[in-house]
């Protein structure tokens, strides 16, 4: 079997002789994608349908991780049996071979594969689960397991994630042949469907079936879920960014850093109220002076020096008395009538 390189293996790219094709990353992650977002899709037509039938789905939300087990297991199982792969790969066309026997896994290794499937998330997600409730409870109520539990949890999961960054980039350099931590521990690597392969099916797969209207909204609805969790995904890591943005002070030192000073107050507002109304109708708000070469101000109607009130707006963008947003090209000039 021929061997791809790493930057061909990154891109899922083969010569015509190859006769094994070794998945892509991107193909390993799509499917890694799909798998993860039927959970989620599935429980949120739950929630949703419990809107309308809260009792009919009281016991479907209280068991839904046994039942998902339960359903994950049956579909799992069946795609796994009868094409080589789980429900996922199969619908990126990726099929599991036993590292051994250099045929699809059946028995002891079929096991295993159905072990870290379908068994192991639903432990994970209950280990998840138990880890967010113990951390809850106060130091005096811990017992001595819920201590250890709460300090080593974490660190196992830091260690296989670390694992699985480590063999998929082994992969994408051509270091090995199998992308993920788990996949080694079954015993297995993925590769790509064949022609063969399809000739040997029984029955073929709808998503892989040639393409038809049917087909293509079928392979639509299904990648349905891994799409939406995708850009839930973006979504959720942008909110997590503005929400550091803002607390970390950040958003503040962008803003007084381009804040416009605050308005010089009017002269008018630090005289007296009978000063105020003492103020002659000719004399400018700004300098108090008599005025010279009237000019308006369109945004709020008073009238000013031309001097004074260009070179304010000019500076300040507004009106020295209502604060209105204004421009030059709101000055207007007045002339009299001898």
């Amino acid at each position: 079997m021929a061997v791809q390189t790493g930057a061909f293996r990154g891109a899922g790219v083969v010569s015509a002789t190859t006769e094994a094709t070794l998945p892509s990353v991107f193909d390993i992650w799509a499917q890694q994608s799909l798998s993860d977002s039927i959970k989620p899709a599935l429980n949120q037509v739950v929630n949703f349908t419990s809107l309308w039938y809260p009792k009919k789905c009281q016991n479907i939300k209280k068991y839904f991780d046994e039942l998902y087990l339960g359903f994950s297991f049956i579909l799992d199982g069946y795609y796994l049996r009868n094409y080589g792969g789980s429900f996922a790969e199969n619908f990126y066309g990726i099929k599991r071979i036993d590292s051994k026997t250099n045929k699809p896994p059946v028995d002891k290794n079929r096991m295993k594969s159905m072990f870290f499937i379908t068994i192991w998330p639903y432990l994970r997600a209950k280990l998840d689960k138990l880890h967010e409730r113990l951390t809850a409870i106060s130091d005096q109520q811990r017992t001595r397991f819920t201590t250890l539990f709460l300090k080593y949890y974490p660190y196992l999961k830091t260690v296989i994630g670390i694992a699985t960054v480590i063999f998929q980039l082994a992969y994408v350099f051509n270091f090995a042949k199998t992308p993920a931590p788990f996949l080694w521990l079954a015993g297995c690597h993925l590769e790509k469907l064949t022609p063969a392969d399809l000739m040997a099916f029984d029955t073929l797969p709808l998503h892989l079936q040639s393409g038809g209207p049917l087909t293509r909204l079928w392979r639509f609805i299904v990648s349905i879920p891994a799409v939406f969790g995708r850009l839930f995904t973006y979504g959720l890591f942008f909110v997590q960014f503005l929400e550091y943005f803002y607390a970390s002070g950040t958003a503040d030192q962008f803003s007084t850093t381009h804040q416009r000073g605050s308005p010089p107050k009017h002269p008018a507002k630090r005289l007296t109220e009978a000063e105020v109304l003492t103020l002659e109708v000719d004399k400018c708000p700004l300098c108090y002076r008599r005025r010279v070469n009237d000019t308006v101000l369109a945004v709020s109607g008073y009238v000013f020096c031309f001097s004074c009130i260009d070179g304010y707006v000019r500076r300040e963008g507004l009106c020295p008395v209502t604060y209105l947003p204004a421009t030059v090209n709101e000055l207007v000039r007045l002339y009299k009538t001898t």
